[in-house]
């Protein structure tokens, strides 16, 4: 009988001892999961890359601890996270780069590209990607959302996507080399222009505000402002623009010449000016005697009268 309780007691001990014993750190376990689920809900993870036993490997990094997303003897780089996922491209090794998401709180990793060479991925909150892909000798804008993955362009070269909500922004170089930013929407698949020249080359979304700039690249600020643009419909895998879509776009702004001013009239010098330029003095008219009349000869002083009555003599 005592062996028999002895037997079954026996587990039951080293049951508790070992609950005992591993609860605090069960609990801290799930306490930091908790902590790390609570704060992506509002906050992005810093993430990285660096070398680990001679491969890059991409790490996040949450209350000063690291978390290493991938191992192996591949170099994976170019980490970008947004909420509770993080993406990155690792070398496949044939040769060439392939996309990845991970998703934190699931620990979960899906490849998103199968061939080529894949670059500069980005994810939204909600775990949609982008990412360049090469296609015909020309880097093209991937699309990942949440459930399939398409080619967003074609034709021109796209570079520098950027994603937030349901809306995606990228740089377009044309045949002429202007470069000229795009908003992709994608529910709609609809392309507005939003900004030409150099500053186009590196759109980003900030707060919610699309801005050009190596500023919005480097730093996440810009002072250029967005050029506003007409929308502009477009099939996602149109080769090359329509007319029609063109149509919609800001035709260059071209400066009318200038009108040629009326020729002025000579200047005509009159006697008064040339003595007024000389003497400072202006010349004026001399103040015409009044009219005589025997009304106004009778009322003059003598003096007067024979100044006014005295004949002109002129030299012979």
């Amino acid at each position: 009988m005592n062996k028999r309780i002895t037997a079954w007691l026996l587990p039951l001990i080293i049951s508790w001892l070992l609950f005992v014993l591993v609860r605090p750190t069960f609990a801290q376990i799930i306490g930091e999961q908790a902590n790390l689920a609570q704060y992506l809900v509002a906050n992005d993870v810093e993430v990285g890359s660096e070398v680990v036993n001679g491969y890059h490997q991409v790490y996040y990094v949450f209350e000063g601890e690291k978390t290493y997303v991938t191992e192996g003897n591949l170099n994976a780089t170019s980490p970008a996270s947004a909420g509770e996922y993080v993406v990155y491209r690792r070398n496949s090794g044939a040769g060439g780069d392939n996309t990845f998401v991970y998703h934190i709180p699931t620990v979960t990793t899906i490849q998103l590209s199968g061939s080529s060479n894949n670059a500069n991925p980005k994810v939204a909150r909600n775990g949609q990607v982008v990412w360049e892909g090469w296609v015909d000798d020309a880097w093209q804008i991937f699309l990942f959302d949440g459930t399939s993955v398409r080619q967003v362009t074609a034709g021109d070269v796209s570079v520098n996507a950027d994603i937030e909500g349901d809306q995606i922004v990228f740089a377009r170089k044309g045949v002429d080399g202007t470069w000229r930013a795009e908003k992709y929407t994608i529910s709609s698949g609809s392309i507005e222009e939003v900004g030409r020249g150099i500053a186009a080359k590196h759109p980003r979304f900030i707060d919610g505000q699309v801005v050009l700039g190596v500023d919005a690249f480097d730093q996440g600020r810009s002072t250029v402002p967005v050029v506003a643009a007409e929308v502009v419909e477009s099939s996602p895998t149109s080769a090359q623009p329509s007319l029609e879509a063109t149509a919609g776009r800001p035709e260059p702004i071209v400066t009318p010449s200038p009108s040629p001013l009326p020729l002025e009239q000579p200047l005509t010098v009159t006697e008064g000016d040339i003595r007024e330029e000389l003497t400072g003095e202006p010349l004026t008219e001399p103040t015409p005697s009044p009219e005589l009349t025997p009304e106004s000869t009778e009322e003059l002083p003598l003096e007067e009268t024979i100044e006014a009555t005295e004949p002109e003599i002129s030299n012979q």
